[in-house]
């Protein structure tokens, strides 16, 4: 994943999101889960334990972390 400026890069094992329609979202790291059905949006992120269930929407530059259980139908946005 991709720091934001000013912040120090952290090492971490992350895949882009392959939408549900096809499009390619943000970074997931490996060690979060997001269901097939889950939209990442490209410069969104989920990474730590974090985990999105069903039809969940994270947009704009939100983060997902920690140890976050997002549920169906839930949508989280950021600047």
């Amino acid at each position: 994943m991709h720091p934001r400026p000013g912040e120090p890069a952290s090492p971490v094992r992350a895949d882009r999101r392959r939408n549900p329609d096809g499009s390619i979202g943000g970074w997931v790291a490996q060690s979060a889960h997001a269901d097939e059905a889950a939209t990442v949006e490209p410069d969104a992120q989920v990474f730590g334990n974090a985990r999105l269930f069903g039809a969940v929407r994270v947009l704009d530059h939100a983060r997902v972390c920690d140890n976050a259980r997002v549920h169906d139908g839930s949508v989280i946005s950021g600047e």
